[in-house]
């Protein structure tokens, strides 16, 4: 009795590729090329000939560069795992108006730029999928067609996703996270939905497995070693000193001539003893800051919890001196405690700008941790903290909403007056001259 027959994985469009695989000649020898003559393949075949010559799809440049073959059977495997969902989902999307040969980057710049028109260039889902596009798509798929991309290539691309990361003070590179491989995939699909709004995404689910991270986790264990099992979060007295030392070498070299204002270590200072999200510490202005009552209202908008008082630490006061001396000594109630520019107090500083140098002084000593700049400096807060405090209280302090967890929120203050003299000697770091600051006048 005959075996029975394999089913086979070649659907029907794909057979009837099959019958139009043939060989030609060319300068190397004979070629596999699909004879696309007619008028049913016009919105497929290449712009001067009817013939597409089968290149390697794992290549870099596929479909318009790669290497040939003169077997057979490879040419049929690219034929039925690559080309025929291509040629297909290229015919479909002519008959519904759009251009089947657009790139992959020139799909994402119309994207991104009605993406921004929709929702403004400062939206989260703008400058996450920015910088999706700047990081992983581009370099990957950025001269490929839209129309050519894959399941296969997109699953492979998923799966051996790297990303740098911070650790230890070292610019790693690692697989991705789970989250990261999310953001792609969803940024993949609106732009694919925003490109052909009549054709219907067709890669389906496609896999966000995370075995790199779980099998470097399990052979740091295995090894016996520490720092690959765990992350540094806050930064230790010693790193918070070498940090605020930086920051005065890196203020002293690159704003020394220049119109803006020396002011990154004054910025550590600040984040370490108050905990502040990088966002509230942009709309802290003058005002804001009570000397004689030794308290600092942060303006946050996160949350209910977010707008609250807090103590002034002994320790900020040097600090907060010398930003009052950039100042002229005596600064507007309304002017913002961080401005960049010279002459411009009432100008509000930005988030990325002072980021940026953050960013930067972290890299130059050796200290940068993964995720925003500014996070360690609140995880230190936290963390240096946390011994001293009750956790309501640090909870309150750090702006999280419903820090008593109930009803009680809404009755306890943490105005100046309630505010015991204690929690004002929780953070304790070195003054400018310690780190080497020179002592400003109060010239503006």
């Amino acid at each position: 009795m005959a075996q029975k027959k394999k089913k086979s994985d070649t659907t029907p469009f794909a057979e009837r590729l099959l019958t139009r695989l043939k060989t030609r000649p060319s300068a190397h020898g004979a070629v596999f090329v699909l004879d696309l003559r007619g008028r049913d393949w016009s919105g497929a075949r290449p712009a001067r000939s009817g013939f597409l010559t089968l290149r390697n799809p794992s290549d870099e440049g596929w479909p318009a560069k790669g290497a040939t073959t003169l077997d057979q059977a490879v040419a049929e495997q690219w034929l039925r795992d690559h080309y025929a969902a291509w040629i297909e989902r290229k015919l479909q999307i002519n008959e519904d108006g759009p251009d089947s040969g657009l790139t992959v980057a020139e799909a994402c710049d119309t994207y991104l730029e009605d993406l921004t028109k929709l929702l403004g260039a400062d939206h989260n889902t703008v400058s996450v999928r920015r910088s999706v596009v700047r990081v992983h798509l581009k370099p990957a798929f950025g001269d490929v067609p839209l129309a050519a991309l894959t399941r296969k290539r997109l699953r492979q691309f998923l799966e051996g996703l790297q990303v740098k990361k911070w650790e230890h003070g070292i610019l790693q590179e690692m697989p991705a996270m789970r989250r990261t491989k999310e953001n792609v995939r969803s940024t993949l699909q609106a732009l694919w939905n925003h490109t052909y709004p009549d054709t219907a995404w067709p890669f389906g689910t496609l896999s966000m497995a995370e075995r790199g991270v779980s099998r470097r986790r399990r052979e740091a264990a295995e090894a016996g070693e520490i720092a690959g099992m765990t992350t540094s979060k806050s930064y230790t007295l010693a790193e918070i000193t070498s940090l605020l030392a930086r920051a005065v070498q890196y203020d002293r070299t690159a704003f020394r001539l220049l119109p803006w204002l020396p002011n990154t270590a004054e910025t550590i200072a600040l984040l370490v003893c108050t905990a502040a999200r990088i966002d509230e510490l942009m709309l802290l202005r003058w005002k804001h800051v009570l000397f004689e009552e030794e308290a600092i209202f942060i303006p946050g908008t996160k949350s209910a919890g977010a707008p609250r008082w807090i103590p002034m630490q002994r320790s900020l006061r040097p600090w907060l001196d010398r930003l009052r001396a950039l100042h002229g000594g005596y600064p507007e109630p309304n002017a913002y405690v961080l401005h960049v520019r010279r002459g411009q107090p009432l100008k509000r500083p930005s988030r990325k700008t002072y980021g940026a140098r953050l960013g930067k002084v972290e890299a130059q000593a050796a200290l940068k941790r993964h995720r925003k700049a500014t996070h360690g400096f609140r995880a230190t807060h936290l963390s240096w903290a946390a011994p001293h405090l009750p956790d309501g209280v640090l909870k309150a302090y750090a702006g999280h909403s419903r820090a008593r967890g109930g009803a009680t929120d809404a009755y306890v203050e943490t105005r100046p007056p309630f505010m015991p003299a204690s929690h004002r000697e929780v953070i304790q770091i070195p003054c400018p001259d310690v780190v080497g600051a020179a002592r400003l006048g109060t010239a503006a």
